[in-house]
This record gives C-alpha cells, structure tokens and sequence, in this order.
C-alpha cells in the first residue's frame, strides 16, 4: 500500500525512496505516516510509519471491503450490527490497486468533519475537497487547474445516504458553508471569512458565490480581454460586487499586470463594483479589519460592531487559516 500511495505522489520525495527490482531504494528516509481505516477499534494496530483509524461510531465497512481488503469477517456481517450499526454507501471508497483502497472525498469530508471539534477545519476541508485547483505533494508549490475531485451536491448525498450516524448533522452543519469550485486558497479562506455568519467567526456578509461566470456583452470586451467570460472569485449579486484576489505571483507580472487592469476595467464598464485584494491586505489582523473597512465603504456594505467574544472569534479563525506553517499558497 505504501509503495502504491508513494507512486500516486502522496508522500512528498518518497519516490525517489522506492525499492527498485526489490532490491531497495537510495532516496531520503520516509517521514510521512500512513493512514490506514480499519474495520473496528479492536484491529486498530500500532505499527513505524503506520497510522491506523476505526471508523466513526455507528458505522460499518461494507463486509465486501472488509474481506477483500482485510480478509476479515465478524460483527461487521452479523445481523446485529447491521440493525444497529449504519452500513458506508458502495462508493464510500476507491480502488486505486488490486484490493487497495482509499477513502472516497466524500468519506474523507465525513471522517474529518464528524471528528473535528473545529468547524473551520472541516469547512476547510469541504473547499479543497470541491475546489477547482490542485497543490503539488509538498502542499505549498503553484498550484494547477483540475475538475473538481466532489461537489457540495455528492456530499450533501453521502450524508443522506447515512442518517443517524454518528456525527452525521455535525457533518452537514459544516458542509452548509463550503462553496464549490474555489480556484485558489487565498480565494477560499475570504470565502470563508467573509461568508461564514458571525456565530461561527465570519464577518457576515451578503450571500456570494465563488468562481461565478460573467459573460462579456461585447465584442470590444471580448478581443480586449481574449476570452468571451471571465470567472469572479467572489461575486456579490444583492450589490453586482466582484471581490478578485490578485497574487504575487499571477498578477504582477508585466502581462498578467496589463490584464488584471484591463479586467477589472471590463467589469466596471459592464457596472460591476469591483475590489483588488492581494497578500499584503490579509497578512495579520489589523491589516484584514482595515481592509474590510474600506471594501465595504467601497460596495455599500454596513459595517458590524461585533462583541469583543465574536472579534476575538474572527481573529482567531483568520490567524488559522493565515498560519504560516499550514498556509497553501
């Protein structure tokens, strides 16, 4: 499993660590764990680099998987657990090799989110598992454009597909805040920000909508821009308002500087109000609350008066997902 996990590109310089016609590999020593799923707490084993979970309480593995994967049979098949316990949907997981398995994203969204005590972690995690961008191994390279691995939609169908499992309403309590198909993490943690209601640390803006598509109503724009649309990374349709992040490292380029401005000119040609957010205004705290400010002076946002409980909340929500040493782009 670990070879065939390292061949996939999940633990980052292992490759080069691979034994090579069984003799062995010559790369750096493994570092990163392996997390395996077990079928119950009691196969739970303690192995170097072997990291083992049991499914969250209330559920079972499917027998099949059970005995493919784990040549395992028991309380997973006996009539009893099955009337007690909540059997996984069939695409709970995917085959990657010859009875090798992963967790599908949507058991992945269900396990963390169930799990974690932190709200913003799972929401988190529902982004990336619906997002239309890929990270390289080591997590904090440029990233890439893929299809989306899952939507909010086949989330929200696997949770149905298991009511009354444990942690199930925590699960959908979470995936009612992810949005589908962020093209980036900075764009996902304003999504978050800004989105997300005051109760649960977010600054309560208007309803948005992440990498919405404006169609350009004319040829001029068109030829301008070389395209016949372009995607806001946050839209705002109660104000027509269009939040674009601008990174180091894709907009301030000579090229990518000329069609950042001549993008943002299209936008308010066609009455779109529009606000330029790069790094610099999101680095800390008192960067972030001044620049709230004048984005809802700018688009005729009312500004909140939080308690001193919700403030302290959304910095400490906004210093999470900013942290250096978890930060991905």
């Amino acid at each position: 499993m670990r070879l065939r996990m390292a061949e996939l590109g999940a633990f980052p310089g292992e490759s080069a660590a691979l034994p090579e016609n069984g003799t062995g590999g010559t790369g750096p020593k493994v570092r990163n764990s392996l997390h395996l799923i077990v079928p119950s707490r009691s196969k739970r084993s303690h192995a170097p680099g072997v990291i083992t979970h049991a499914p969250s309480k209330k559920i079972m593995i499917p027998p099949r998987l059970v005995t493919q994967v784990h040549g395992l049979q028991g309380a997973s098949q006996s009539n009893h657990v099955s009337n007690t316990y909540v059997r996984l949907p069939p695409n709970s997981f995917c085959e990657i090799g010859p009875g090798q398995y992963i967790a599908s994203p949507e058991l992945t969204f269900y396990e963390i989110a169930s799990r974690s005590n932190n709200i913003w972690r799972a929401v988190e995690t529902g982004y990336l598992l619906c997002s239309a961008f890929s990270l390289s191994p080591l997590g904090y390279e440029r990233i890439a454009r893929r299809v989306p691995v899952t939507s909010r939609e086949s989330i929200a169908q696997f949770l149905d597909a298991i009511p009354g499992a444990w942690g199930v309403d925590k699960a959908r309590r979470a995936l009612a805040y992810v949005k589908d198909e962020c093209d980036s993490p900075p764009e996902i943690q304003l999504s978050m920000e800004l989105g997300m209601p005051e109760r649960v640390a977010g600054r309560g803006w208007p309803e948005h909508c992440a990498a919405y598509r404006i169609d350009l109503d004319s040829e001029r724009y068109e030829r301008m821009l070389d395209c016949e649309y372009v995607k806001a990374d946050l839209y705002f349709p109660t104000n027509k308002s269009v939040l674009e992040y601008d990174s180091y490292e894709d907009h301030m380029g000579k090229w990518q500087f000329d069609h950042t401005q001549k993008r943002a000119g299209v936008l308010r040609a066609m009455h779109y109000k529009v606000v330029s957010v790069t790094n610099g205004m999101v680095m800390n705290n008192r960067e972030f609350d001044d620049s709230l400010f004048t984005w809802e002076e700018t688009l005729g946002i009312p500004h909140k008066s939080p308690s001193h409980r919700t403030r302290n909340l959304q910095h400490e929500m906004h210093e999470f997902l900013i942290a250096p040493d978890r930060r991905r782009f």
